[in-house]
């Protein structure tokens, strides 16, 4: 039984490990928020989105919209990247765009990643900034939403793991009552 948690751990963990499936019409959003990295470094504002290895299809288009604040507002920068071929299973395709001014002065924007045609896998978001002698800097996982069957499933053996639980035997008086 010490064992179940460590599966259940691992299970979850290495969903995660394997990024975001986008598919025609579908989007993610990167809500981001830069943390402190050391002194500035005189860089471009930059941000890189990064496609993961193993992609079920070779061909794809992903578009990549840039934003100040919120994906209410007029994108700041709009990519769109077609890719043809495959990528290697350990590999990744980065994305990148530089701004000049920065749209991030604040140290917190909102990039949005939509699949066009084909379907890809999202890995992450990279971020760095320039700020007031402070270099900012962020990766961003992007996280898939667990599914309704992925939770029902989860939901289903923590249920059979209580009722499999050895339970503490009742004390007899309190057997007599529920029989009675």
């Amino acid at each position: 039984m010490k064992l179940l948690p460590a599966v259940i751990l691992l299970v979850t963990q290495a969903g995660s490990l394997a990024g975001v499936l986008l598919s025609p019409e579908n989007s993610y959003v990167f809500d981001f928020t830069l943390p402190y990295s050391g002194p500035a470094q005189n860089l471009p504002a930059t941000a890189t989105i990064w496609f993961s290895g193993g992609n079920i299809g070779q061909n794809w288009t992903a578009q990549i919209e840039f934003f100040a604040n919120s994906v209410a507002e007029t994108p700041v920068y709009t990519d769109t990247y077609t890719h043809t071929g495959p990528v290697p299973l350990f590999e990744e395709v980065g994305r990148g765009a530089s701004f000049n001014p920065s749209p991030w002065t604040d140290l917190q924007g909102v990039v949005r990643v939509s699949s066009l045609s084909g379907q890809f896998q999202l890995d992450s978001l990279t971020v760095l900034e320039d700020v007031a002698g402070g270099y900012y800097y962020g990766n961003f996982e992007a996280i898939p939403e667990p599914s309704v069957n992925a939770l029902l499933f989860f939901g289903s053996v923590g249920l059979v793991v209580l009722k499999l639980r050895p339970q503490p035997p009742a004390a007899a008086g309190v057997r007599g009552m529920l029989r009675g």
